[in-house]
């Protein structure tokens, strides 16, 4: 059952191949849209400021890194949600 009680037959395996592609996907595949989006969003914002830190003329290669480090956690985490 989803959150609005609906009876649904979702695989969770295919879930956490979805999210396994992008963090978030395997979420909303399962109807939990505001997870999903979270999760989208937990994604590509630190991804977006690493990579921006990384081209930046000034840029901290470290606190890069760490955004980088909180993307792998983020994707890791959409991986045993996307189970549940």
């Amino acid at each position: 059952m989803n959150q609005k009680g609906l009876k649904t037959n979702r695989d969770p395996w295919l879930a956490v191949n979805l999210s396994f592609f992008f963090a978030g996907i395997g979420q909303i595949y399962a109807l939990r849209l505001l997870r999903g989006y979270f999760f989208i969003l937990g994604e590509i914002i630190p991804l977006f400021l690493g990579v921006l830190l990384v081209w930046s003329p000034k840029g901290n290669i470290f606190l890069a890194l760490a955004f980088f480090l909180f993307t792998a956690v983020i994707h890791i985490w959409s991986l045993f949600d996307a189970y549940r």
